[in-house]
């Protein structure tokens, strides 16, 4: 059974839109170093192939979470020096407008 996950594309706390990035590219990691924050080294390492990518803003102001994209996970061991890539087949949706109430700050969450 896959699992989904919220996943950040707001780097340098929160100035630097990496969506289109990770879209074209079709990849997701996080901005953190691997030896910085462990927990997230844990959360990314336990992300399968099958698992789904919701690539997710928390708008603070606001209390709501915009989704930009869906994707689908096709690998997990792109790892390059101390960056952790996520390959991800992503279904843009930009033109969609997903919103929902509430959220997380949090770089990844399982949901």
């Amino acid at each position: 059974m896959a699992n989904a996950y919220l996943v950040g594309y707001m780097w340098k706390n929160g100035t630097q839109d990496m969506s289109d990035d990770f879209i074209q590219q079709n990849y997701w990691t996080t901005d953190y170093k691997q030896s910085a924050f462990t927990n997230y080294d844990t959360a990314i390492n336990s992300i399968k192939i099958g698992d789904v990518l919701l690539l997710k803003h928390f708008r603070e102001t606001k209390k709501t979470t915009e989704i930009r994209a869906v994707g689908v996970v096709i690998s997990n061991n792109d790892k390059k020096g101390s960056e952790s890539k996520v390959l991800v087949t992503w279904i843009n949706l930009t033109n969609l407008n997903i919103t929902i109430q509430g959220g997380t700050t949090s770089t990844i969450t399982k949901i």
